[in-house]
């Protein structure tokens, strides 16, 4: 790559004057892997995965700061650990305290710029409150800055994703600060609109401030960068000036950094790094015997099992079925005692309410003995009803329990194709929409960050977050939606190949077993003889 031609970027300033420094991260590691799965991985002598680790270093004034590295490297859960977005693992970050002409010390720009908007239209946003009448002569300053004139009265949401993004730039960089950490500033840009960005974002940077970005562009750091960092498996391998980067071709090579532009951001970062999914098996239970199962059998025997524990009809048969699931949990799945009551304790109210309900309301045969309570009539024929009911659901709903702790979902899916000659558009598409449920606890938390940033979540605001989070919300959801079905597209998921299963190949194999046949008999075997003993 050739970078353009311009004067060499001028050298960070010395991080050892206190007087500038803006940030510090001493010895900061993070994980996505959830604090109690970290403890459990580390009783059983295993290290969760970082995304970043063992991160120190200063951010001082007048610094333009790039973060650079391959796909997954860490950069922007870096940036968010920075920014106060994101709790470190381990280790300490060191910010500016709030001052009275700073209310907000640090702004952050999210990759996703939609995570930012609040209002309905663009002059508002640019305003950072409602307007009425004529757009303020600061706004109309904005518009025209970030090309965006003509644009006030429409939705944010209804922007191309280039004016999405010069937006939440310009929303963001409106208001004093002491420090500006955006991620992915300039993605989607021409050269014109990428210049008003950088030279706005410059402009601050020579005002006193300091400006952390992350970005692929090597021809932007090479023009406006003062200092860059490099990361790669999470970890620092170079911090220093441009041009000492730029003369080490063995070290830009090894962090991916000479491809020229246009890469796609950190979109994935969260999957790979341990992320929780909709369906998450420990090892242990995926090795377990009942986790090594074929999915699609083990699916035909867990709804068998659930319809035969409905048949149930006395107290101490629906027991018995509730006790078949629980004590597989235990043996056949290797769950600890802890585990199957956490698993469980969500649906001990429900049980609850089955007994007292029937309790309190049935209808019993004259000369039934009967107790008043309040407004109540308490029965025992209606307390018996209630625990059948009970320990039916019970049974039911443990052996749906003791299916998700033992199947992966991704397996299921295959063996469902594999398996059933389930389409895999059908198949596939279900496992797409899955996957990415999960996602939307964590753009929830990011809205409500971008909010809190820009002091627009307070306490009271709890109850109406429901109703000003859906538009942003329902906009992440078509784009995902969009962004499944081009991958899907582009991964041959079309004409035969996306209706026939036996017309693809795959990269896991379910087979069946005589092991799934026999968990299937002794299932249905055990669970009807206890149903049709008297």
């Amino acid at each position: 790559m050739t970078p353009r031609a311009c004067p060499p970027p001028v050298s960070p300033h010395p991080r050892g004057q206190e007087d500038n420094i803006i940030l510090s991260a001493e010895s900061v590691s993070f994980s996505y892997v959830p604090p109690r799965l970290q403890k459990r991985l580390v009783r059983q002598g295993e290290r969760p995965n970082m995304a970043i680790e063992d991160i120190s270093l200063t951010i001082n004034a007048k610094e333009m700061v790039a973060i650079v590295g391959p796909n997954g490297s860490g950069k922007s859960t870096l940036l968010s650990v920075l920014a106060g977005i994101r709790t470190p693992t381990m280790g300490q970050v060191h910010r500016p305290s709030s001052r009275t002409d700073v209310p907000v010390p640090i702004a952050f720009g999210f990759q996703n710029p939609e995570h930012q908007f609040i209002f309905e239209r663009v002059g508002d946003e640019l305003a950072n409150r409602y307007v009425e009448g004529a757009i303020p002569d600061d706004v109309n300053a904005l518009l025209q800055k970030f090309s965006l004139q003509g644009l006030e009265s429409q939705s944010p949401f209804g922007l191309s994703q280039g004016q999405k993004r010069r937006l939440s730039v310009a929303v963001m960089i409106r208001d004093p600060h002491d420090a500006y950490l955006l991620d992915e500033p300039t993605f989607g840009q021409d050269q014109r609109t990428e210049r008003q960005i950088m030279e706005a974002l410059q402009a601050l940077q020579t005002a006193g401030k300091a400006v952390v970005i992350t970005t692929h562009d090597m021809d932007l750091v090479w023009q406006y960068a003062t200092r860059v960092i490099v990361l790669v498996a999470g970890r620092i391998t170079f911090d220093g000036p441009p041009t000492a980067l730029f003369a080490d071709s063995e070290r830009m090579a090894t962090a991916n950094l000479l491809v020229h532009r246009d890469h796609a951001p950190d979109d994935t970062r969260q999957v790979a790094t341990g992320q929780p999914r909709f369906i998450q098996v420990d090892r242990r239970q995926a090795e377990s015997p009942l986790g090594r199962l074929n999915p699609g059998w083990k699916l035909i025997t867990t709804i068998t099992a659930m319809g035969l524990a409905m048949m149930a009809s006395r107290v101490w048969q629906g027991a018995l079925l509730a006790l078949l699931p629980t004590l597989l949990l235990f043996f056949g799945a290797r769950l600890s005692v802890g585990q199957v009551v956490k698993r469980m304790l969500p649906f001990v109210g429900f049980f609850a309410a089955y007994t007292w309900t029937l309790t309190a309301y049935s209808r019993v045969a004259p000369g039934t003995p009967t107790f008043h309570l309040l407004w109540f009539v308490l029965s025992w024929t209606g307390f018996h009803n209630g625990l059948v009911l009970a320990f039916r659901m019970l049974a039911s709903v443990t052996f749906g329990v003791l299916y998700v702790s033992t199947t992966d979902v991704s397996q299921l899916v295959v063996s469902l194709t594999q398996n059933f000659h389930i389409p895999p558009r059908f198949s596939y598409g279900s496992l797409a929409g899955i996957r990415v449920f999960p996602l939307f606890e964590e753009e929830w938390r990011k809205i409500r960050q971008a909010r809190l940033l820009r002091g627009k979540d307070v306490r009271r605001a709890r109850i109406t977050r429901v109703v000003t989070y859906a538009l942003p919300l329902l906009t992440q959801a078509i784009r995902i939606g969009e962004r499944v079905a081009v991958a899907m597209e582009s991964r041959g998921f079309r004409g035969r190949a996306s209706l026939n299963p036996k017309a693809r190949t795959y990269y896991l194999d379910t087979p069946v077993r005589f092991s799934d046949f026999l968990y299937l008999g002794m299932i249905i075997v055990i669970s009807l003889a206890i149903v049709l003993s008297h």
